[in-house]
């Protein structure tokens, strides 16, 4: 089953006591060391992280958590990812617009983020925190997400929410067209999560609970523990 370690999103986004240089560097090591998909850090590591370990896909956030940025601040932000050397953005959608059915709004939105990803070349996942909108809503925005060109739809945040749901995932999954991939997060923690997700259609897995996931493959995924609570 390794195969499943190339989905990992590793995520390092939590920010408390554990928040440390050592634990970053460690987690760009894990990436690097078990071939994982990629490394998404907070925007202020992408320039070093990516300098160091030039060998990862390192990824970023923009509206992270909430989504409350403008417009302008998030496209400023992906271009500036990109000069600092990240080759991914996962973008939170704007929230209150979608939830409050504005989308012209998000489309927008969607319009004016895919055109800078472009150009900027990077690639640009959009978050739409799927635990807090209705099934119809769901299927609003990845109808508007089929409009453009991205490279993926991203469920959630994973902070203070409640986790993502499977059937969250089989909706994208069903809506979404084929070369737009399902980016599943929040709440996946063990490697019985991950397979689950990933057979309702996820391709990107995001998770903080990388180590213990990988410990489980390693031992033939007989453990039933899953690792720390956090973002994603």
């Amino acid at each position: 089953m390794a195969f499943l370690s190339l989905a990992l999103d590793h995520t390092f986004l939590k920010i408390d006591a554990s928040a440390a240089i050592d634990k970053l560097r460690d987690g760009a090591v894990l990436v690097a060391e078990k071939g994982l998909r990629g490394f998404v850090i907070p925007p202020q590591l992408v320039k070093t992280t990516a300098n160091r370990f030039p060998e990862i896909r390192v990824i970023t956030v923009v509206g992270y958590p909430l989504g409350f940025e403008t417009l302008g601040e998030k496209v400023f932000a992906c271009q500036q990812a990109a000069r600092d050397g990240a080759r991914e953005v996962d973008v939170v959608l704007d929230l209150f617009a979608l939830i409050n059915g504005n989308l012209s709004k998000v489309r927008r939105e969607l319009e004016l983020l895919s055109a800078t990803a472009k150009h900027a070349r990077v690639g640009l996942k959009v978050i739409i925190e799927t635990p807090i909108l209705t099934e119809q809503r769901i299927v609003q925005v990845s109808n508007l997400i089929n409009d453009f060109d991205l490279l993926a739809a991203k469920s959630s945040t994973g902070y203070g929410r409640e986790p993502t749901e499977l059937e969250h995932i089989r909706l994208l999954r069903d809506t979404l067209r084929e070369d737009i991939l399902v980016k599943a997060s929040g709440g996946i923690r063990t490697l019985s999560d991950v397979r689950k997700f990933m057979e309702a259609g996820a391709s990107i897995i995001g998770t903080s609970s990388t180590p213990s996931i990988l410990g489980e493959l390693e031992r033939g995924g007989s453990s039933p523990h899953g690792g720390e609570a956090g973002a994603e």
